[in-house]
């Protein structure tokens, strides 16, 4: 886990050098700044509640 015991967070197909990791964090670049993502109110990140000890799972694809 990244802080402790927690398997759930884990990706299975992706190493840590993984091109994909490290592009995923570059999305939000391309989102309008009227996007919920930089307009919407702040929430705790993912470090964050892991650090605080909050038991988080995997994220996945969203389908609408």
């Amino acid at each position: 886990g990244f802080c402790g015991h927690q398997p759930d967070i884990g990706e299975r197909y992706i190493s840590t050098g993984s091109l994909y990791l490290c592009v995923a964090g570059l999305l939000p670049l391309g989102l309008p700044p009227t996007d919920e993502f930089w307009a919407g109110e702040a929430a705790p990140w993912t470090a964050q509640k892991i650090w605080s000890g909050v038991d988080v799972p995997c994220d996945h694809a969203l389908y609408e």
